[in-house]
């Protein structure tokens, strides 16, 4: 019998588990834990990809050392889960590099099967180099409904490539962004802007990104007009401060206007 959702926050209960029954899998592993079960990212790693019957995981691993081998490990471990549908990964504080994220890149893209996936990688130092593989992962998931982002230290150049992959991802239903730390422009907004159309299945749509942008009227302009001609979206949340970028009360009368025209939306949220 197919086991239901198990919860772990030991990796030594889990590593003790059997794993090739699992088909849905937590795994909690907070440094408040991992400090007192001596935290082995390699044994994990390899107890993951035993998991083959895995459908569902969501793993949280915070504020400890993954090396450029473990990174790799990873990427293997969930690409062997072959009929993994669901992935949700909060890997935050983890000292991820560019390098790190190339191995986990390239494990993740072979993860054709995947459904649903959300990605926190928050407080990690990859760099522009490791936004492209991991843009060029998710270009190859061409069956996404579903996907989650939540990214910071992210800079124009890396945005763009990060969302300019996101046009293959023509099944896309929902789509979250959220980009703390950054230095995004209205380069990058306008890019963001020439995308979203161009996912036609889109219906839910939430965009966060932190106060210190760079995001100038003009990009911010694009991206509203973009919004008006996703057809088929009905929850948008845009969280971009648009005081930040307007200059003057025309500008400002102009912003308002343009929310007028995706005012069909269900549920219309902005900051």
């Amino acid at each position: 019998m197919m086991q239901q959702k198990i919860c772990f926050d030991s990796q030594e209960d889990f590593l003790n588990s059997s794993l090739s029954n699992h088909t849905d899998l937590e795994i909690y592993l907070r440094q408040s834990f991992d400090l007192k079960r001596n935290f082995n990212a390699q044994s994990l790693f390899s107890a993951l990809s035993k998991c083959i019957q895995l459908k569902n995981l969501a793993m949280q691993i915070s504020n400890q050392a993954i090396s450029v081998s473990d990174s790799s490990d990873l990427g293997s471990a969930i690409a062997n889960c072959t009929n993994i549908s669901t992935l949700i990964l909060l890997i935050d504080g983890c000292r991820i590099g560019y390098e790190s994220m190339r191995g986990f890149a390239s494990g993740l893209s072979k993860c054709f099967n995947l459904q649903t996936l959300g990605i926190d990688l928050q407080n990690n130092d990859f760099g522009v180099e490791g936004y492209l593989d991991l843009t060029s992962a998710l270009s190859k998931l061409s069956n996404l409904t579903e996907l989650g982002l939540v990214l910071n230290g992210i800079d124009d150049k890396g945005f763009i490539s990060l969302v300019s992959g996101l046009v293959n991802c023509t099944n896309l239903k929902a789509l979250a962004l959220e980009i703390g730390r950054n230095a995004i422009q209205s380069e990058g907004a306008s890019t963001l802007g020439s995308v979203l159309p161009k996912l036609t299945k889109l219906q839910i749509l939430q965009i966060v990104i932190g106060n210190y942008h760079y995001i100038e009227y003009n990009g911010y302009s694009n991206l509203l007009d973009s919004l008006s001609q996703c057809n088929q979206l009905n929850n948008l949340t845009l969280g971009i401060k648009y005081k930040r970028v307007v200059e003057n009360e025309d500008q400002r009368k102009k912003i308002l206007m343009k929310f007028m025209k995706i005012k069909k939306l269900v549920n219309l949220q902005f900051h």
